[in-house]
C-alpha cells in the first residue's frame, strides 16, 4: 500500500527582516518548489492562514524534514544565513472540517516556523501541552536542523 500524505501548510516568519526576506504570497510556494522531487505536488492557496497544499508519497515526518531542508537550502542559495531553525509543527485533522476549509479530515495542518529562538517560540505556544492533548500518532514536531 502506497503512502500518501497531504499537508496544508502555514508559514510563521519569526526572523529579523534586516537579515532575511519574508516570503509573501506565492514566494513560499515558489521557493519550496525548487527543492522538491518528482511525485510531490505543491499548490498555492488563497486563504488567510493556509499558504500551500502539498501531497507526497512520503510519511508525514519524512515530508516535514524534506520541506525544512528545502526551505533552508533555498535561502542559503539566495545568499541568506543558515543561522536559524525551521520548526514544522503538525497536527492531523481527525474531525470533520469547516465547509470550504482547505484542511480536510485525514490531512495534516502544518505550521512551518522560521525562528532563531525555537525553544522560546514553542514555550509561548504552549506546544508541550498541545502535544500532550493529542494522540501520539496525530501530532509531530520536526526541527531543521535537528538541534533540539
Amino acid at each position: 500500500m502506497e503512502t500518501k500524505t497531504s499537508f496544508v501548510l502555514s508559514h510563521n516568519f519569526q526572523l529579523p527582516n534586516e537579515k532575511y526576506n519574508e516570503l509573501r504570497e506565492g514566494s513560499l510556494v515558489a521557493l519550496l518548489s525548487h527543492g522538491l522531487a518528482n511525485g510531490i505536488a505543491i499548490e498555492g492557496l488563497v486563504h488567510p492562514h493556509w499558504r500551500a497544499k502539498i501531497t507526497a508519497p512520503l510519511e508525514p515526518i519524512a515530508l516535514a524534514r524534506l520541506l525544512g531542508q528545502s526551505l533552508r537550502s533555498e535561502r542559503v542559495k539566495a545568499g541568506e544565513s543558515d543561522a536559524y531553525t525551521v520548526l514544522l509543527l503538525g497536527g492531523r485533522k481527525d474531525q470533520a472540517a469547516q465547509p470550504g476549509s482547505p484542511l480536510q479530515a485525514g490531512m495534516w495542518g502544518v505550521d512551518m516556523v522560521e525562528t532563531t529562538t525555537p525553544q522560546a517560540f514553542l514555550s509561548a505556544l504552549s506546544w508541550e501541552a498541545m502535544k500532550a492533548s493529542r494522540a501520539l500518532d496525530a501530532v509531530f514536531e520536526v526541527w531543521e536542523p535537528d538541534c533540539q
